[in-house]
């Protein structure tokens, strides 16, 4: 029994008038949507509230939200200030859960749903559906249920492709010739999935991957809204495929900034239309520093911590690090040598592994987009030889100074690939 990429289309069925039930296929999806919600809900995003969730029956009641963007955008009724505001919180909505570090990497229309308020005249919108979403908390156990999509950000493209080829690699399936096209896998397989370490967690721009659907679903809008979205386009098209983290959260703050501050004046057609003076006392005021737990959901700028090493050093960061491990090699060949030490199943084991792992790393990088993982992981196996083949010389008597003159460039590296680490997970 098969089913077909790259969306199973969770049910999703009123019941009654004000609540939603959304029904799973297993009890792994329910529960990581429902950990993801009450998570996001504590921390007052704009997502549905949970009601009940009955892991026996396998579904899940929230509040209901209303239409989606996409059936709501189709309305012939509505204003310009109506549309770039409701399109204003989608991208809010975006923006607060990214920095609550939950990616919902499954942008669109319709997994926004239009909330109207009961004592206001402007209606909410919020965010649904987080299938489709990572997040370091709650992280997955199965390959993300979507297929990669040429839309999609290249780096989630990649990501994606590589997960599922691992699936059908570890279930010894026939792969599709092009991940890019619908392709089906067993179900019972896909249930009893059980794995870890997967791409898609290990993104490294996920603001660029959020930024660039962000930027697709825009353009989307603007399609069914063109005489109000059309004079946007310039700036929703700057959304995609961007490289670098801190310039897509600005650009996603800019474009927050202007659809919110959009001017909407009321026309009099039975006047002339005049030039206004400005007053001579006019006084430019600076631009509000809006923080992530301000209230207003619209965020001017970005007060983000600058991680404490650029991402722009890692070639030379990675440079420094195979050079310590070289000069860490060639100081043990002097040791041995000094010592006249003979091989013993130890080093030649070490030597095999040492040279398996380059091997690995090698081909890693030829086939995987994570080029700087692989050549870390090999980096890592290069330091466990060093230390193994060290302390073979020190049990076989060397003096321990010069031990520990061996251990002064492996040491080293072992500081830099830690650094290096802590850099990757620094906000």
């Amino acid at each position: 029994m098969t089913f077909r990429s790259p969306l199973f289309g969770y049910a999703m069925s009123k019941f009654p008038a004000t609540i939603y039930r959304k029904n799973f296929s297993s009890r792994y999806e329910l529960s990581r949507e429902h950990q993801i919600l009450e998570y996001l809900g504590q921390r007052q995003a704009p997502v549905p509230p949970v009601v009940m969730s009955h892991a026996e029956m396998v579904y899940l009641d929230m509040h209901h939200g209303g239409p989606d963007l996409k059936e709501w955008l189709s309305s012939s009724a509505l204003t310009a200030q109506e549309v770039t505001e409701a399109l204003a919180q989608a991208i809010d909505a975006l923006i607060k859960t990214a920095r609550l570090n939950v990616w919902h990497l499954d942008v669109a229309l319709r997994n926004f749903v239009v909330h109207e308020q009961p004592h206001s005249t402007k209606p909410s919108v919020w965010l649904i559906d987080f299938g489709n979403a990572i997040c370091p908390h709650f992280t997955l156990q199965k390959p993300l249920w979507m297929r990669p999509h040429r839309n999609q950000h290249p780096l989630l493209q990649a990501a994606i492709s590589q997960d599922w080829q691992q699936f059908f690699e570890r279930h010894s399936l026939v792969q599709p010739p092009d991940w890019h096209t619908s392709f089906d896998i067993p179900n019972q397989l896909y249930q009893d999935d059980w794995t870890s370490n997967l791409e898609v967690e290990a993104l490294p721009q996920k603001w660029c991957a959020v930024a660039h659907a962000t930027g697709q679903m825009l353009i989307s809008a603007a399609l069914a809204q063109p005489s109000f979205l059309d004079r946007w386009l310039p700036k929703f098209h700057d959304l995609l495929n961007l490289k670098d983290e801190g310039l897509a959260q600005q650009k996603m703050v800019a474009v927050l900034h202007d659809l919110s501050h959009m001017p909407h004046e009321s026309v009099d057609h039975d006047k002339t239309p005049r030039p206004r003076a400005q007053p001579t006392t006019a006084v430019v005021s600076p631009p509000r520093v809006h923080t992530p737990s301000d209230k207003d959901p619209i965020a001017a700028t970005i007060d983000e911590k600058k991680p404490w090493l650029p991402k722009t050093f890692l070639p030379l960061r990675l440079l420094a690090i195979g050079a310590l491990l070289g000069l860490g090699w060639w100081m043990l060949d002097i040791g041995y040598s000094t010592r006249g030490q003979s091989l013993t199943a130890l080093t030649t084991s070490t030597a095999i592994g040492v040279l398996l792992s380059t091997l690995a790393g090698v081909l890693g990088c030829l086939v995987s987009a994570q080029k700087s993982r692989w050549i870390i992981r090999s980096m890592w196996a290069h330091v466990l030889g060093q230390v193994l083949l060290i302390f073979e010389l020190w049990i076989f008597g060397m003096d321990l100074r010069a031990v520990l003159i061996l251990t002064a460039a492996p040491l080293i590296a072992v500081i830099l690939l830690v650094l290096q680490r802590l850099s990757k997970q620094h906000p």
